[in-house]
């Protein structure tokens, strides 16, 4: 989480981003944050993860499909839980491994296959998973509409897809988009809101969530996490790096507090 600063970027660039060694200031942030040391990039903790198996219905009969899984939260976390099985993808060859790795770790070995694959092309039969899942992925995805019709796609009749998403708040103007962009991830906008384009991609929408507020204070949080570790982050990183990462955290929490930005959380059924 402390390095998740990353946004329109490409498959090499989060490959090096899961290549960096993990710091032990770093896990000791993620730990606090989020309740986890998975190295996510995605601001969901532990008790979201948690809502998201229970909205997903994951069982131990249930295949469940992860988009943008990088290292492996949340979806290690709620096959932990759950039992399910779990096929996880992502466009980062180096994040996969880190996420079978942690799955081999885990005891999830036999439930966990990695796919390095995007999402607005997947290699998956119609009808082929129970449950798909993806925590802050649209927002990083030039391919938004793509990317849903897609899940629709592979997703079987009567499967439920839980997914949070942020975005720029409907009516948001100009100069209000650029600054959230320059914040990031770069690509909040869309080419239309959440629920048009779920209704155009074949989705009924079960359930919606502002979970705009729970953002803010990770935000809160993460920025009190960095200037109390200041001296352990300059040493462990670099001094430079400590400059960006609470510079980029206070602009974020910045567009988020003055309402541009907006977290929500989304339960879809297919149409």
């Amino acid at each position: 989480m402390s390095d998740d600063l990353l946004a329109n970027v490409t498959g090499n660039d989060w490959d090096e981003f899961y290549a960096q060694p993990g710091t032990e200031i770093q896990q000791l942030i993620d730990q606090s944050i989020c309740g986890c040391e998975y190295d996510g990039s995605s601001w969901t903790n532990a008790a979201e993860a948690l809502e998201l198996a229970a909205l997903m219905k994951l069982d131990v009969d249930s295949h469940l499909l992860d988009i943008g899984s990088g290292a492996g939260w949340p979806a290690l976390f709620q096959a932990s839980n759950t039992g399910c099985r779990i096929t996880l993808t992502d466009i980062s060859g180096e994040g996969l491994k880190a996420a079978a790795q942690k799955a081999s770790d885990g005891g999830l070995g036999d439930r966990c296959e990695t796919i390095l694959t995007g999402a607005e092309k997947l290699p998956f039969a119609s009808g082929h998973f129970d449950a798909i899942g993806h925590a802050d992925v649209l927002c990083c995805l030039e391919e938004k509409l793509e990317a849903l019709g897609e899940c629709r796609r592979v997703i079987r009749d009567g499967g439920i897809m839980a997914f949070s998403v942020i975005h720029m708040r409907p009516g948001a103007s100009d100069e209000e988009t650029r600054e959230a962009a320059d914040a990031g991830p770069s690509l909040l906008g869309a080419p239309a809101d959440y629920p048009a384009m779920l209704e155009q991609t074949g989705w009924n929408i079960e359930a919606y969530s502002d979970i705009t507020a729970g953002y803010a204070g990770i935000l809160e949080n993460l920025q009190q996490q960095y200037e109390l570790n200041a001296a352990e982050i300059c040493a462990q990183r670099s001094e430079e790096r400590y400059r960006e990462f609470l510079a980029k955290c206070q602009a974020k929490r910045k567009v988020v507090t003055q309402s541009s930005v907006l977290r929500s959380l989304f339960t879809v059924t297919p149409a």
